[in-house]
C-alpha cells in the first residue's frame, strides 16, 4: 500500500484506503501511525463535532457490507458503558432479532498533543489493492474530534501499533492469515 504525504506540507504521512461497499467507492486518507492501534474515519452523522477533511465521511447505513458492532460482539475492543442511575440516556442499537436494546460498542483515543476522538465501532470491508483484495475489519467511526484531529486535512488514522485487537496488522494476521509483520519505507520528506 503506497504511503504518501510530506512532513514539510502536512506533518504526517498517509495511506489512501477504500472502506465499505459504496457505489462509487469511498476513499479515505488515513494517517499511518505506529504509536496507536485504531483505524478510524468520521461518521456521516458526526456533524459539527467533526472537522472538514479531504474526503467524504463513512456512512454505515449506505454501505451494503457494513455492520454496527454491539457490546456483546467479540469484536468490541472496549468496556461498554453501563447505565448509572435512572433516566440517563445511553446510546443503543436495536438487537438483530428485533428484541430489546443492546448497547453499541464505542471507542475513544487521546493523544499527547491533547487531541482526541470518540465514536462507535463498526465492521466493514477495507480494500487493500489487488494482492489482498477486500477483507472485513473492525474500525472506529468518529462522532467527536478535538484538537489537531479536528483541524487536520487527513480523514482519519490507521494505527499500526499492537495495543489492542483493532490494530490493522493484528486484524489482518488473526482474521485473514496474513503475515504478522509490516514495514514502512520513507525517503527524507515524502512517502
Amino acid at each position: 500500500m503506497p504511503v504518501r504525504g510530506s512532513l514539510r506540507e502536512h506533518g504526517y504521512h498517509y495511506a489512501e484506503v477504500a472502506l465499505g461497499t459504496f457505489d462509487p467507492p469511498r476513499f479515505f486518507q488515513v494517517i499511518v501511525d505506529t504509536g496507536s492501534s485504531y483505524l478510524y474515519v468520521p461518521c456521516g452523522d458526526c456533524g459539527e463535532k467533526c472537522g472538514t477533511h479531504t474526503n467524504a465521511t463513512y456512512d454505515l447505513a449506505h454501505s451494503t457490507t457494513g455492520l454496527g458492532v454491539l457490546c456483546t460482539d467479540r469484536d468490541c475492543p472496549t468496556t461498554c458503558p453501563r447505565a448509572r442511575g435512572r433516566g440517563r440516556r445511553r446510546r443503543r442499537l436495536l438487537g438483530a432479532d428485533g428484541g430489546g436494546d443492546v448497547p453499541r460498542c464505542e471507542f475513544s483515543a487521546s493523544y499527547a498533543e491533547m487531541s482526541s476522538v470518540r465514536g462507535r465501532v463498526v465492521r466493514d470491508r477495507i480494500h487493500l489493492g489487488e494482492e489482498i483484495g477486500a477483507v472485513d475489519v473492525t474500525f472506529g467511526c468518529t462522532m467527536e474530534e478535538k484538537g489537531s484531529i479536528f483541524r487536520q486535512e487527513a480523514d482519519g488514522l490507521m494505527g499500526m501499533g499492537r495495543a489492542n485487537d483493532m490494530s490493522m496488522p493484528v486484524q489482518l494476521s488473526r482474521r485473514h492469515g496474513l503475515a504478522d509483520v509490516f514495514s514502512l519505507c520513507y525517503n527524507n520528506f515524502t512517502g
